[in-house]
């Protein structure tokens, strides 16, 4: 995900021609459908755990969450998840807060994934945590 050669518009048309090919129309809406449904289970799965908090309902295949309270720090979660190469979060900045953001895009994600990405930033906050107080 570092590194890329989508520079141009033809590239993109042609993932979008190759899926379509593999998948026939309906087979990339069932994708599309897959996707969305998993968003959504995750931000249930996340609204229902302690220190959680999502920005809104997912109407796509992103969400938007926070971990811990205002004085936790957002990015620095993002770069311990990012080191164990396990997940890619970006970041989002809405109203001046810092959001992790989450782009469910693989088929085979399956919710015990979901659950292992959230103990993952769960334990980088202990670990942040530890590392604040010397």
């Amino acid at each position: 995900w570092t590194r890329t050669i989508e520079c141009t518009r033809p590239v993109f048309a042609l993932k979008l021609f190759l899926n379509l090919a593999a998948r026939g129309e309906q087979g990339l809406g069932a994708l599309v459908a897959q996707l969305y449904a998993r968003t959504r289970r995750f931000h249930e799965l996340l609204s229902g755990r302690p220190g959680f908090q999502c920005l809104a309902e997912p109407e796509s295949n992103i969400l938007c969450f926070r971990f811990g309270g205002e004085a936790e720090d957002q990015a620095a979660l993002r770069r311990r998840v990012l080191a164990g190469g396990a997940a890619y979060l970006t970041q989002a900045s809405v109203h001046g807060r810092t959001w992790l953001r989450i782009t469910v895009m693989n088929p085979a994600s399956e919710e015990a994934d979901q659950l292992a990405l959230a103990a993952q930033i769960e334990t980088a906050s202990r670990e942040n945590a530890r590392h604040a107080q010397g």
